[in-house]
């Protein structure tokens, strides 16, 4: 069955992907993606479909794919088997400003905070929705710091990765706090990549994780992208998990079997990722709760309302007129 839908598996008919070479990125097929959405709200391919100035996510298991103005984002979290059913540690959110210009998501995995992870998590709803409208994260980022370093203390830390999707420019910024490197797929290369120098984390050069150091700088990068372009953002427990041998697969591990799935439609790629991952190991899924986001570029254009709206809604979320929404909520 397949991890994220409950319907028969994405790989049936396939053979599971053995141990995947890590050495190896050019050899591997490609996978097909599909045409892209057109612009409907009322699509019925994904669950959700975003507002303009709404803020949605939490900290729960949750399994949704999620509509945005020139984003298309699945979402998959779910809290290990040893924890509380009050929630998990790792917390997601994503945002669309007030015209829909600017897509946000925040991924963060929480370590040693225990039964504060609820109050640290609507602290992070707060912060996005301070800075929903504006196009430069780095604010965002110092702020999230600064936050953890207050409520968390001598408790515990987060790493954390915050993208920021600009659709007048098609650029993606990214900023990995202590966190693992995002993967890209540019339909142009047809080939999985680090949207960073992979030499940063396998040297042992990641950024200090949020909450360490309250007046800690972080490097945002920024790159351009194009329409169907995937990028494949995950929580340590993805890079941690063990491959068939023992060994850990690590981000490396991990592009090389996002390569391997071939014509795997955007939808089923993480679900095959869990499946694969299980028939590695049957630890793997369990052992650690398990949050990834792939976000795909699409060209959805931004309706001439959501342009007039603007202004109002701009005001109307100064005032704090616009609701946010958890993933327990229905569909708007």
């Amino acid at each position: 069955m397949s991890a994220c839908t409950g319907q028969p598996s994405v790989l049936q008919g396939r053979s599971l992907p053995a141990q995947t070479d890590m050495r190896n990125e050019r050899s591997m097929s490609s996978p097909r993606i599909d045409n892209p959405v057109e612009d409907d709200p009322a699509t019925a391919d994904f669950d959700r479909r975003m507002q303009c100035m709404e803020v949605w996510g939490g900290h729960h298991a949750v399994c949704e794919s999620v509509a945005m103005t020139g984003l298309d984002v699945w979402v998959h979290s779910s809290p290990s088997s040893l924890r509380t059913a009050s929630g998990g540690e790792d917390v997601y959110f994503l945002s669309s400003c007030a015209s829909g210009r600017i897509s946000r998501t925040l991924l963060a995995d929480v370590s040693g905070h225990g039964s504060s992870v609820p109050h640290l998590a609507e602290e992070l709803r707060q912060q996005m929705r301070r800075n929903i409208n504006l196009v430069n994260q780095e604010r965002l980022v110092t702020a999230v710091n600064q936050q953890f370093a207050r409520t968390a203390g001598q408790q515990g830390f987060a790493s954390g990765l915050f993208t920021t999707y600009f659709l007048p420019t098609r650029t993606l910024s990214v900023c990995a706090a202590g966190h693992p490197v995002p993967l890209i797929y540019r339909r142009s290369l047809r080939s999985w990549r680090f949207l960073e120098n992979p030499d940063s984390e396998e040297r042992g050069g990641r950024s200090v994780p949020l909450g360490v150091d309250e007046n800690a700088r972080y490097d945002v990068s920024t790159t351009r992208v194009e329409q169907d372009d995937l990028v494949f953002c995950m929580t340590d427990a993805l890079t941690s998990s063990l491959t068939a041998s023992g060994g850990p697969v690590g981000t490396g591990g991990l592009r090389a079997l996002l390569q391997s799935f071939g014509e795997l439609p955007p939808q089923e790629i993480f679900p095959a990722v869990l499946e694969t991952l299980e028939h590695w190991h049957s630890e793997n899924v369990d052992r650690e709760g398990i949050t990834a986001m792939l976000l795909r570029i699409n060209n959805r254009k931004i309706p001439l309302k959501d342009n007039l709206l603007a202004p109002l809604r701009l005001f109307g979320g100064l005032a704090g007129l616009w609701p946010d929404r958890r993933p327990s909520d229905g569909p708007p």
